[in-house]
């Protein structure tokens, strides 16, 4: 898992928001653009927001069961796996 991605608690959230999100850089040449299209075509779909200025993207944390949380992990997983081998494009 070294090398894909490098978390932080991003704080206000993308608009302004009063509670924490998770900011996630996608690391290693993987264009979030195309992780985020995999993430949203799984079944079901992972949504995630947009992270200005990074090659990453926002998860909102506030409704995220902690059921939910290693579903989200393994999509994520999953899909970059999927994008760095030519699974997505930018």
């Amino acid at each position: 898992a070294e090398g894909r991605r490098r978390a932080c608690c991003v704080l206000p959230g993308p608009s302004g928001q009063t509670y924490r999100y998770l900011g996630l850089e996608v690391l290693g040449g993987v264009p979030a653009g195309a992780l985020t299209r995999l993430l949203l075509a799984r079944d079901p779909g992972i949504v995630v927001g947009p992270w200005e200025g990074h090659n990453g993207f926002t998860i909102n944390t506030l409704n995220l069961e902690p059921e939910e949380a290693s579903l989200v992990i393994e999509g994520i997983l999953a899909c970059y796996d999927q994008a760095k081998e030519g699974g997505a494009r930018a």
